[in-house]
C-alpha cells in the first residue's frame, strides 16, 4: 500500500501544481495538445507508462477552473484513467506489499489510481465543457460505472446502493446491458451486474434473476470474479429463489450452468419466473 501511497501522493502533486519551479515557462496550449496526442499513441500501442508519463505532463501544467486549458486537462485525466482500468484488468504494473512483505503487482492499486483520475476530471468537467471537449457527459458516466464496479469488487455494498439509487434506470436488465456495453467496461461487467443483483433482489425477483445471469456470462472475464460468486448466484437461481424460471418456448426448468434452453436455445436472461412450489 505504501507504493500505492507514494504513487498517489506524486499523481497529485502533479496534477495541482502549475509552473511550480521558479521561472520555469508554462507550456502552450500547442505544447501540451502535442503531449496529449503523444499519450494517446502511446496508450493505443499499449505503452502504459508512457502515455501515463505524457498524461500527467499535461495535468501538471493545467487547473480544473482555467477554460482555456481544462479541455486538455479532463481528456489527460481521463486517458489516465482508462490506463489504469485495462492495467488493473489485465496486466497491473503498480505495485504494493503482500503480506509476505514483498511488493508485488497489484490491481486494487491501478483501480484507486483509476478513481484519483476521475476524481480530478471530474473537477474541471464544466470549464472542460465550455472550452469544447467532446462526449464529457458520456466520459463522467464512464467514471461512475468504472467507480461502481469497483465498489462492488469490494464489497462495499452500501455505496453501490447509494449510487444506483440515483440511477433507476440500471435496475431494468435490458437497459443497464445497452449502457454497459462500452468496451472499456468488459472486463468489469459482472461487477456491475453483481452489484445490481444484490441491490433489486429483495424487490424483484425476476429482474435480479436476469442479472445473475448476466453476472455469470460476464464472469470469465473479470478479475478476482471466482467459481465462488458463480456458485454463490447459481444456489440462488436454482433453490433460494421465491421463483422458479422456467424457459418461455417449451417450459424447460433453468440450468444455472447453461447459458441457454438445451431444447431450443432460448437465452436463461429470457425466461420467466413463476411461484416455486
Amino acid at each position: 500500500m505504501r507504493t500505492l501511497l507514494v504513487y498517489l501522493a506524486l499523481f497529485s502533486a502533479a496534477a495541482g501544481a502549475v509552473g511550480c519551479a521558479a521561472g520555469r515557462p508554462v507550456p502552450t496550449r500547442e505544447i501540451l495538445a502535442g503531449e496529449l496526442a503523444q499519450a494517446r499513441e502511446a496508450q493505443q500501442r499499449d505503452d502504459a507508462q508512457r502515455a501515463l508519463e505524457l498524461a500527467s505532463g499535461v495535468l501538471s501544467n493545467t487547473r480544473a477552473a482555467d477554460t482555456d486549458s481544462a479541455a486538455l486537462r479532463f481528456e489527460a485525466a481521463m486517458l489516465a484513467a482508462r490506463v489504469h482500468l485495462r492495467a488493473a484488468s489485465e496486466t497491473p504494473f503498480l505495485r504494493e506489499p503482500r503480506a509476505s512483505g514483498v511488493p508485488g503487482p497489484s490491481a486494487v492499486a491501478h483501480s484507486m489510481a483509476a478513481a484519483r483520475c476521475f476524481e480530478l476530471a471530474r473537477r474541471c468537467a464544466s470549464a472542460a465543457q465550455r472550452g469544447g471537449a467532446n462526449a464529457v457527459a458520456a466520459e463522467l458516466e464512464l467514471a461512475n460505472y468504472a467507480e461502481l464496479a469497483f465498489h462492488s469488487q469490494l464489497g462495499l455494498g452500501a455505496s453501490c446502493n447509494a449510487f444506483l439509487q440515483r440511477a433507476p434506470g440500471l435496475a431494468n436488465a435490458k437497459s443497464a446491458a445497452e449502457r454497459f456495453a462500452r468496451p472499456e467496461l468488459a472486463r468489469q461487467r459482472a461487477w456491475l451486474y453483481l452489484a445490481l443483483f444484490e441491490h433489486v433482489r429483495n424487490r424483484d425477483e425476476l429482474e435480479a434473476y436476469r442479472f445473475a445471469v448476466l453476472a455469470i456470462e460476464e464472469s470469465s472475464a473479470a478479475r478476482g470474479f471466482d467459481v465462488r460468486r458463480v456458485a454463490r448466484l447459481e444456489r440462488w437461481i436454482a433453490s433460494e429463489a421465491t421463483l422458479e424460471f422456467h424457459c418461455p418456448k417449451c417450459d424447460l426448468l433453468v440450468a444455472p450452468g447453461l447459458r441457454a434452453c438445451p431444447n431450443d436455445r432460448t437465452p436463461n436472461a429470457e425466461f420467466v419466473g413463476r411461484k416455486r412450489l
